[in-house]
């Protein structure tokens, strides 16, 4: 090829608009608060916990085990991130305006957000949660100073009234579960049967607070007492507030 006719070519070249690329859009305020947040990656973990503390349940109360296998396959089925995912970010969407949203963010993103975060995804593992018999053994040496700390993010959280509504639906669904096991005709609703299983609950409110903060003194062993305080200070400000009821 002549010099001339290889400059023209690049010449050419240069002057032909390439198509670029398409860019991928940005992800919402409120998808990169599900991320920051670790509840997208906390929701499989979570549903093994579920999953599991559902099949103690149903055992202790005497039900055979191809009976349990099948409703536990069947809350895993009902259980999927396709389905639950969405919804939450739905939910986070209808509640939180994007003001609340970067509130939430920036606390999410900073040092402390990130180690309380990390902290209780890391609660949930099987392998980490099977440490907490023995760290039990060591809570009488823990300072009142601490436990009073962590008391107070729990009642700022508040963690005991969530525990008693988990467990009151879940309570109440076993509890429609084997009833409908032993008579399939019988007509007693959930909503009867929950509102029973509350009130069973509500007695053991003493013991569910007590598990509660032994608990969260193991989730949080590692987070000093300064972190701690400023994830109590950020709940208690209007946008924290609202960042914990919706999620």
């Amino acid at each position: 090829m002549k010099r001339r006719t290889f400059c023209y070519a690049l010449l050419a070249l240069a002057a032909h608009r390439i198509p670029a690329r398409a860019a991928a859009p940005l992800p919402s305020p409120h998808t990169l608060l599900m991320e920051a947040s670790g509840l997208a990656a906390q929701f499989g973990r979570y549903a093994n916990v579920v999953a599991v503390q559902l099949e103690t349940q149903l055992e202790a109360m005497g039900m055979d085990k191809p009976r349990t296998s099948q409703i536990i396959a069947a809350f895993r089925k009902r259980f999927q991130e396709r389905v639950f995912l969405p919804a939450l970010h739905a939910q986070l969407k209808t509640n939180l305006n994007e003001s609340d949203v970067y509130a939430a963010l920036r606390w999410l993103t900073a040092p402390d957000g990130q180690a309380i975060t990390a902290a209780e995804i890391t609660s949930l593992d099987d392998g980490v949660r099977q440490r907490f018999p023995a760290f039990q053994k060591q809570l009488a040496a823990i300072p009142m100073t601490r436990v009073a700390q962590v008391r107070a993010l729990q009642d700022q959280l508040g963690s005991v009234n969530t525990e008693l509504a988990f467990q009151t639906k879940l309570v109440g669904a076993l509890d429609h579960a084997t009833l409908l096991l032993h008579e399939p005709t019988a007509k007693t609703t959930p909503e009867e049967l929950e509102q029973e299983a509350r009130a069973r609950l509500d007695g053991a409110r003493e013991e569910i607070a007590r598990h509660n903060l032994d608990f969260a003194l193991f989730r949080y062993r590692d987070i000093p007492d300064d972190s701690l305080k400023h994830y109590e200070d950020f709940l208690r400000t209007a946008p924290g507030g609202r960042y914990q009821s919706a999620v």
